[in-house]
């Protein structure tokens, strides 16, 4: 898997975090918002809203925003748990 993001965004060291916490490997392709990084065709093609982070995985797939990939990484793990009313306090 490869996370594309800023490390300089809260939004992407929560995911460079919780891949750290849960042993996920991946790759990390740094992403320079400041630069237009996001603008080019090849990200606007991963994520066409043209933000970071986005994640691509192993199958082509790829997942934009924040939340949906560590909502997605943290699946089955402590993090996430299986109680409704548990997994809604974490999203909230």
């Amino acid at each position: 898997m490869k996370i594309y993001g800023d490390a300089g965004s809260g939004n992407c060291y929560k995911i460079k975090l919780l891949c750290g916490l849960l042993d996920i490997p991946h790759e990390w392709v740094a992403v320079d918002i400041m630069a237009g990084g996001t603008d080019t065709g090849a990200f606007l093609r991963m994520n066409p809203n043209g933000k970071i982070p986005v994640a691509e995985f192993d199958d082509g797939r790829y997942l934009a925003e924040s939340n949906a990939i560590v909502n997605y990484l943290a699946r089955g793990s402590a993090l996430l748990p299986d109680d409704p009313w548990r997994l809604a306090k974490v999203q909230e």
